[in-house]
């Protein structure tokens, strides 16, 4: 799941976000891009505890997508 995150500058922001993330899944996969302001994490973590994590760092966290998802389906699929 991919997320927009703002105020990403420097690698501590990378450890802080990989550090917050293990604590719920010790075995998720944490890809930072510091330009894009983007975080994709994989893994048995759900999205709510992927959010939780990203905000227990200190940052907000807004699932990318999500709006369009909801927009052309009624989530029957998910």
């Amino acid at each position: 799941m991919d997320f927009k995150v703002q105020g990403l500058e420097c690698g501590h922001c990378v450890a802080a976000i990989e550090k917050a993330v293990a604590k719920f899944d010790p075995t998720a996969v944490v890809e930072v891009e510091i330009e894009s302001g983007t975080v994709r994490v994989s893994g048995l973590i759900t999205e709510t505890q992927a959010r939780q994590a990203i905000q227990d760092a200190g940052y907000q966290a807004e699932l990318i997508g999500a709006a369009v998802k909801a927009e052309r389906c009624c989530g029957c699929c998910a």
